[in-house]
């Protein structure tokens, strides 16, 4: 798979950083060029995909706020208990999810489709 080319700059979460692998941050330095080609991408993406996607994502989309997110989750909590239904609630974090899946075969398949 391919990769962007970057600078890693270690940036301490707090000083003095007492172990260098839990207490700095690593903060990515990109080049401008990759930036406006992952926007034109992502937006090529989206163009093709946004009908796909469903009225509660909110995550990666631009205008989109965790605010909005908080907001829909609390009106369908609120909803169900107001109607005497329960409310039962999953987290899952993804951390990292998107360096683990080929990116071919996911534009593959929004081609095919």
């Amino acid at each position: 798979m391919y990769g962007k080319m970057a600078d890693t700059l270690p940036i301490p979460k707090f000083h003095p950083p007492k172990i260098v692998q839990t207490d700095l941050r690593p903060i990515l330095l990109t080049p401008t060029v990759s930036w406006q080609l992952k926007s034109i991408v992502g937006e090529w993406i989206l163009l093709h995909t946004r009908d796909q996607l469903d009225l509660c994502q909110y995550g990666s989309l631009n205008g989109s706020l965790t605010a909005h997110a908080l907001i829909d989750m609390l009106h369908h909590w609120s909803s169900a208990l107001d109607n005497g239904m329960a409310a039962r609630v999953l987290f899952v974090d993804f951390a990292k999810a998107s360096d683990h899946v080929d990116h071919i075969t996911v534009l593959q398949q929004f081609i095919i489709d």
